[in-house]
């Protein structure tokens, strides 16, 4: 899912993934990103190698402040 949050800028701004299956490593992934109606430059961010377990939530924003004063924890991957 995408977070667009609900303080000052639309912060914090995140996404959310789900792992359906077991990932023993995650930087064989990377993600794009769209803005603002404009399309991904491609792979905008390439996953450190680590896994992750199926059924596990994974979260990638480049405002770890914000997140954390918004969710209370820190983001998974600050990009």
């Amino acid at each position: 899912g995408v977070i667009d949050g609900p303080r000052f800028g639309g912060l914090p701004k995140a996404v959310e993934l789900y792992a359906a299956a077991d990932i023993p490593d995650l930087s064989s992934y990377g993600v794009g990103f769209a803005n603002n109606g404009e399309g991904s430059d491609g792979i905008e961010y390439t996953f450190p190698s680590r896994s992750a377990a199926a059924g596990s939530f994974l979260t990638i924003s480049k405002e770890a402040i914000e997140f954390q004063a918004y969710f209370g924890e820190q983001p998974d991957f600050v990009d």
